[in-house]
């Protein structure tokens, strides 16, 4: 895997391309932040041996438990973003 997206690999400059890939998976660990009265999630999720670190919303939350991912992009800042909900 290639980020940011590169036409090379760093590694050993073959071409790369763009392919389709399973947006379900398992939530590997996570952890919660409480700032001011925000409360969120965030953990780390592998989509068949493809790690991403994203927001994870759903009722309980734990480690192992199936995840799919409902949106991703780019900010304007160029900050990626994943976002996942349990299943």
């Amino acid at each position: 895997m290639v980020w940011p997206p590169s036409p090379y690999c760093p590694d050993c400059y073959s071409k790369t391309r763009f392919k389709k890939f399973i947006r379900t998976g398992k939530l590997l660990e996570f952890t919660v932040s409480c700032i001011g009265n925000n409360r969120a999630v965030y953990g780390v999720v592998d989509l068949s041996g493809i790690r991403l670190f994203g927001s994870i919303k759903g009722q309980s939350i734990y480690n192992g438990i199936g995840v799919r991912m409902t949106n991703c992009g780019v900010l304007t800042e160029d900050a990626v973003f994943y976002n996942f909900e349990t299943f």
